[in-house]
């Protein structure tokens, strides 16, 4: 976080995460797809549970709504990330709000 007399930026390292293959997609996909590959790759029977459920912290292809329709969006519009991508700028805003005294609450 730096500023000067009319500005404020906030950047931290935004690097995207890329996962080693292989990796479940959905659901399913990581006991009938991505366990034979982890198999096949290792030559045993080895447990993989960060692989099989790696696809919960994947977004996905964002959705776009606009006056209570969904739009797809354009390949240039697209948003995915992952819930492991490093948020150093986000990180940065939320620690901004956090000096000015903002609170998120949530249940549980």
């Amino acid at each position: 976080m730096v500023s000067g007399k009319d500005w404020l930026a906030l950047v931290g390292n935004d690097e995207n995460f890329e996962p080693v293959e292989p990796w479940a997609r959905h659901h399913g996909h990581g006991k009938n797809v991505t366990m034979p590959k982890w198999d096949e790759i290792t030559g045993k029977k080895w447990s993989n549970g960060p692989a099989a459920k790696m696809y919960r912290s994947y977004t996905g292809k964002a959705v776009l709504y606009e006056k209570d329709q969904q739009i797809t969006p354009t390949k240039s519009e697209d948003i995915q990330f992952w819930g492991y991508d490093k948020k150093g700028s986000l990180n940065a805003v939320y620690a901004f709000l956090r000096r000015l005294g903002v609170r998120w609450y949530m249940p549980g």
